[in-house]
């Protein structure tokens, strides 16, 4: 357990400031490696981010993983462990190895999205598999666009929210 607050977890607790719902994986490997000074993310880096949630939680928080309705994808968010809006006893729960604690909620609604078997292994493999294209692409924010949906660059308010939201 952590009681400082990595880059993941800022953006995170700052968008749920916004009123927002989450955000996806390559939104948050392309934050990252964009405020580490790197021009682009590696697939590796989502693998790392997931390791560090799980491995390193914050302390009195867990990461929350769901399908959200309107883009589509699996987003991220960040509760307090005592949250009623957390996923902690209706998803599948990963725990810090140190500590024991719950530092990840699955939701099981993805299982079923994905059509793979509801396991945390399956999931993860998942979550990676469907971050790769975009993050190799250097594509990590979601906008709707003409063809609908889709992964696109960073706008400039996605950099003036990463910015702001790293700075606190």
């Amino acid at each position: 357990m952590t009681t400082t607050r990595p880059l993941w977890f800022k953006l995170l607790l700052a968008w749920r400031g916004r009123g927002r719902y989450g955000l996806t994986l390559p939104f948050l490997a392309g934050s990252v490696a964009r405020h580490l000074g790197r021009d682009r993310a590696l697939p590796e880096d989502a693998k790392s981010l997931l390791k560090e949630m799980i491995e390193s939680p914050v302390e009195d928080y867990l990461v929350n993983v769901r399908w959200c309705g309107d883009y589509q994808p699996a987003v991220f968010d960040v509760q307090e462990v005592s949250s009623p809006y957390n996923l902690k006893d209706r998803g599948i729960e990963i725990s810090c190895p140190s500590s024991g604690a719950t530092a990840m909620v699955l939701d099981k609604n993805l299982a079923a999205v994905w059509k793979t078997p509801s396991s945390e292994a399956s999931l993860i493999e998942v979550l990676l598999r469907e971050s790769e294209r975009p993050i190799r692409e250097g594509k990590y924010s979601l906008h709707w666009t003409e063809d609908g949906v889709q992964f696109i660059p960073l706008q400039q308010e996605d950099i003036e929210f990463i910015e702001e939201a790293l700075r606190k």
